[in-house]
């Protein structure tokens, strides 16, 4: 990887890591909103924060990658506990979605075209100055899976994301018939 690529990924890296804290946390100091309704963020605030040229090198960013795909699982296998105790999960059909995100649009729409040949997805600007999300669904139609097709759904999820500069943030599985739904918002880990 050239040090041009380097540093552009660093960027983004460090700018997730950032967002994702921020929007795991909501505190005050990740989001303010200012009079007339323009809402802040850290890196316009504090120019002290890291940025591409301050990470040492792609480990971090690798190391980071790792962590979401390992918190996605962990949180995959709690919700499949509570779903199991809803009358499992054998091979029934579900309704699946899902939400990523990004500071480059055109990773945002290179996400959106890869995984458009299987879902409905769309891709929407958020209220932090350039951050794109890219949030898709099975729905209105259900799919079938097992346990095991679930966690490696999952862990498509986080790694397509990850190929795509993107960041594998939320997903949620609806039982069509009950009308329940799981979410990984819900659910903390060891990771958190």
């Amino acid at each position: 990887m050239s040090k041009r690529n380097r540093l552009a990924m660093t960027k983004k890296f460090t700018t997730w890591a950032l967002l994702h804290l921020c929007l795991l946390f909501s505190t005050p100091s990740c989001r303010r909103e200012e009079p007339g309704g323009k809402t802040t963020t850290p890196e316009a605030e504090n120019p002290q924060l890291p940025t591409k040229s301050k990470v040492e090198s792609d480990t971090e960013l690798e190391d980071y990658y790792i962590r979401i795909h390992s918190r996605r699982i962990s949180e995959a296998q709690k919700i499949l506990e509570e779903f199991r105790k809803g009358g499992g999960i054998e091979k029934r059909p579900v309704i699946l979605s899902f939400g990523h995100f990004t500071h480059d649009e055109e990773d945002a729409q290179n996400l959106r075209k890869q995984l458009s040949e299987h879902y409905t997805v769309e891709i929407s600007a958020a209220n932090q100055d350039g951050i794109w999300l890219i949030k898709g669904t099975t729905d209105p139609e259900a799919i079938d899976v097992n346990k095991q097709e679930f966690l490696d759904w999952i862990s498509f999820m986080a790694n397509v994301s990850k190929s795509h500069g993107c960041v594998f943030s939320s997903w949620d599985i609806k039982d069509p018939i009950s009308k329940q739904t799981w979410s990984n918002q819900e659910i903390e880990t060891p990771f958190d």
